[in-house]
């Protein structure tokens, strides 16, 4: 009776990186990417198997149908032998009689892969995404290695991030400052908001402005789960750089009011 022929199984394709650059909005909201890129795909043709379809095959003659050679290496210390995969049928004894045309019997071909990466709310820099089967191609149909995207989440203009709070920046006139704690609601004082709206803030009056003000919940959202962190406003607070004489003598007068 004919022997069975051992299947040989193949290593799977290698792991790829990349990095993929979002906004501090996207990782805010969260955002579907499509991305495009070069690697090793298995051939279309002859779907990763090397040789047509219809091949016949013979007994490899470098291994004599073992799928692998032993090879003796003579060192001082005497002779080794070392049994390797046979580099001529790549470990499956036979020899196709029709090498696909297309990959010349590698399985593989340079192609283009395009996949959908969702990315999360509250995602941070630096986090890495791992895409199962995004990777290079293994050898005669074998699985695809992983993709593992690195997030990089560009510097924003107003915004800064520590941890999952953000931190603002708010220049206040002097004038604004006192006409809001004079009447709140007629002269209120806005800050910008990741969102892309404005919060009308609610500053207590015994509030020292030498230290951030807390703005609950406005910050960026947890990973994974629910809840977001704070925005913290650090303000600074600008003097009038001209001053006519009225405006003194005003001044002067709202200073001996309020002592």
């Amino acid at each position: 009776m004919g022997g069975q022929q051992k299947r040989r199984t193949y290593a799977h394709g290698s792991d790829m990186e990349m990095v993929q650059e979002i906004t501090l909005e996207d990782a805010y909201r969260g955002i579907e990417k499509n991305v495009t890129y070069k690697t090793n795909i298995h051939c279309a043709q002859c779907k990763g198997l090397g040789h047509d379809a219809k091949a016949t095959f013979s007994q490899c003659k470098k291994c004599d149908g073992r799928g692998e050679v032993r090879e003796t290496r003579s060192t001082f210390f005497g002779n080794f032998a070392q049994v390797r995969t046979c580099t001529e049928c790549h470990g499956v004894g036979q020899i196709p009689d029709k090498r696909c045309s297309s990959c010349s019997g590698s399985g593989v071909v340079r192609g283009e892969k395009k996949i959908a990466v969702k990315i999360l709310p509250g995602i941070a820099d630096g986090q890495i995404i791992k895409m199962v089967g995004a990777g290079e191609a293994g050898e005669r149909g074998s699985q695809e290695g992983d993709l593992f995207l690195h997030v990089r989440v560009k510097p924003h203009a107003i915004f800064s991030r520590q941890d999952d709070h953000l931190i603002i920046e708010k220049e206040i006139q002097l004038i604004n400052l006192l006409a809001y704690f004079s009447d709140s609601e007629a002269h209120p004082i806005y800050v910008t908001t990741i969102s892309g709206g404005k919060l009308a803030l609610d500053i207590p009056r015994d509030f020292t402005f030498n230290k951030p003000f807390k703005v609950t919940s406005e910050g960026m959202p947890h990973f994974n789960r629910s809840g977001k962190g704070d925005l913290f406003v650090h303000f600074k607070i600008v003097p009038p750089h001209k001053m006519s004489k009225d405006a003194k003598r005003l001044l002067e007068e709202l200073r001996n009011e309020m002592r």
